[in-house]
């Protein structure tokens, strides 16, 4: 019976998704906090009746044993059907340094949610979580002292906060830092650090980021500001084939030099939010309605896109992208 117990609450685990951090271990619990976000009061009844009894039971027991997995699995359970005792559990997982109770706790005290809005009490929660490794935290670390928010107001430690956390990889600190880099924030303005930064967090699929990358460009919504650089066929590299995009000083070509040191230009036709529709100088071939030959290079962000022939069907684009070789020096 007890290894019926186990594997269903392996089961249970399974469905609600684990975070991925490493925690304290705990006797015949996995030892992953669990993804706060995908849990749902229904996982208790997603079994027959007795074995969710066995699991809950099973819980309640490592819970009053000192589990702190446990404790932070019925903290969650608890949540919405009896806030005060979903928080016991809560504040006695998170005693206990398990990185998902004190992520829920931090977040509770910065917003109000199930005890009283505190943010100085948020801000030690999150400097106890950033010294165990969380990316995130460290971001709420610079959004605090930006912002004067549990904590007195310093930018200069609002900078190195974000920048730490951009560096690992958090879109959240990017966008910040590059702000901040920006407008000349807690260190000085400077647009070509803001870019790359901006570029790093579109790289990861952020819109805003490439929102910004177009609006700093002096246009907003004109993919010309963001073509100047090397680009390469996702099929080779930057070093066999790749090629040199500038603009002209008018604004009506774009001029490409390849590594051979031929040239070629582009008529530049119509700009679009996410596309540029260019006609090439050399272009002899037309289309079956006697039109010449054109293109349409359609953005898939920042760093590549694809090209559409103007009597293609709107949905169909080149197999293969091209793709940014370079980025701004941080």
């Amino acid at each position: 019976m007890f290894g019926k117990i186990i594997i269903a609450s392996l089961l249970v685990l399974m469905i609600i998704g684990c975070a991925g951090n490493k925690i304290q271990s705990e006797s015949n619990l996995p030892v992953k906090v669990i993804n706060v976000e995908e849990i749902e009061d229904s996982i208790w009844e997603s079994f027959d009746e007795e074995w969710a009894k066995e699991i809950f039971v099973f819980y309640k027991k490592s819970a009053a044993n000192g589990g702190a997995q446990a404790q932070y699995v019925l903290g969650l359970y608890y949540e919405n059907k009896n806030p005060h005792r979903a928080n016991q559990f809560i504040l006695s997982a998170a005693s206990q340094n398990h990185l998902g109770a004190l992520k829920k706790l931090a977040k509770q005290y910065y917003y109000g949610i199930n005890s009283p809005k505190d943010r100085e009490k948020s801000f030690v929660l999150y400097t106890e979580l950033e010294r165990l490794g969380d990316i995130y935290s460290q971001y709420m670390l610079g959004f605090m002292y930006e912002h004067g928010q549990g904590v007195e107001k310093d930018l200069t430690k609002a900078f190195e906060q974000y920048k730490q956390s951009a560096i690992a990889g958090s879109i959240s600190g990017q966008l910040a830092l590059a702000s901040l880099y920006r407008y000349g924030i807690g260190t000085e303005k400077n647009n070509k650090k803001a870019k790359y930064w901006y570029q790093k967090a579109a790289a990861q699929g952020d819109a805003d980021a490439k929102t910004k990358l177009l609006a700093m460009s002096g246009i907003s919504g004109d993919p010309t500001n963001i073509i100047e650089g090397r680009w390469r066929s996702d099929t080779g590299t930057c070093e066999d084939n790749g090629f040199d995009y500038s603009v002209s000083k008018d604004g009506k070509k774009i001029i490409t030099m390849r590594l051979n040191g031929k040239v070629s230009y582009a008529n530049i036709l119509a700009v679009e939010p996410n596309q540029i529709h260019l006609s090439y100088d050399k272009e002899k071939r037309k289309t079956a309605d006697g039109d010449l030959v054109s293109w349409w290079l359609v953005y898939e962000g920042v760093n590549s896109y694809r090209m559409r022939r103007n009597d293609w069907q709107l949905n169909t684009l080149t197999n293969g992208a091209w793709i940014r070789c370079n980025m701004p020096e941080s």
